[in-house]
């Protein structure tokens, strides 16, 4: 185990026993220090900062002090009550919440800046709600030590990069919890690349209709192949659906968004305006 290994470990085992009354002066000193060991974390923060808040950007110092402070809220999860949690907020429109729970169609939850979405997500937790929250996959074992301390009173935990895995959530009318400016992007990104994937294989179909001049009889073809895939299921998951023809796997427009594969409806129609 490398030092830096055991520092992490070290700080899983201690940071719960960390008196809340502690955290704040705790902060002060380590924030200070990486605030004055990373410059160039240091002017990061200062860049971004003068684009949120022009007028009045508030002390780069105290954002590396907040950073500290919400590590030392996460690691504290693991010992946290949550009836005197509870009884130390204040909360407003939770009629909100349960209003959008009830429909059945999944719930996203942003903390934004109120404090680490694993901290501020006991709420929900604490009145029998599970909450799922995306992270990034990791070889930092401080950061899996993060992670452990998030899940300590049974948040669940998937991938950041598995658009497949925070669909599945949503659609089982689950609550997906995030910090909007950390899993917005990643979604993004994602989106555009299973778009991108989707464009391809609409120009595979006209490449190869162009090639054989008998667009007719490949919409045919993909007609029979969609039929067949309807009526038997297919041996496929996510990770394997972009190898197969059309795609295996069956949701509403919203898994559309997160397949690799055009709506074969679609790609038929394509073919057919071919003929005319």
């Amino acid at each position: 185990m490398s030092a830096v290994d055991a520092l992490a470990r070290l700080a899983e085992a201690v940071l719960p026993r960390v008196p809340p009354a502690w955290q704040g002066p705790i902060a002060e000193v380590a924030g200070t220090v990486a605030y004055l060991a990373a410059p160039r974390a240091r002017a990061a923060v200062r860049s971004n900062l003068a684009v949120i808040a022009p007028e009045h950007p508030p002390s780069v110092r105290r954002v590396f002090v907040n950073s500290v402070i919400q590590y030392l809220e996460i690691f504290h999860i693991a010992r946290l009550d949550r009836r005197h949690f509870l009884a130390s907020m204040r909360m407003e429109g939770w009629e909100n919440f349960t209003c959008a729970h009830a429909l059945g169609k999944g719930v996203i939850f942003g903390s934004a800046h109120l404090g680490p979405v694993a901290l501020v997500g006991q709420i929900l937790m604490a009145r029998g709600f599970e909450l799922t929250l995306p992270v990034e996959r990791t070889s930092s074992e401080f950061m899996r030590a993060v992670n452990r301390a998030r899940s300590a009173q049974g948040l669940r935990l998937v991938p950041m990069d598995s658009a497949f895995g925070i669909h599945r959530v949503l659609r089982r009318g689950g609550v997906l919890g995030f910090l909007a400016m950390i899993i917005v992007a990643p979604i993004a990104a994602s989106l555009i690349q299973l778009a991108i994937s989707r464009a391809r294989e609409y120009e595979a179909d006209a490449s190869g209709a162009r090639i054989l001049h008998r667009p007719e009889e490949l919409a045919s073809a993909l007609e029979k192949i969609a039929t067949v895939s309807g009526r038997i299921p297919l041996p496929a998951g996510p990770a394997t659906a972009h190898l197969w023809i059309v795609s295996p796997l069956r949701g509403d427009r919203l898994a559309n968004l997160f397949s690799t594969h055009p709506p074969i409806e679609e790609r038929i129609r394509r073919l057919r305006a071919m003929t005319r």
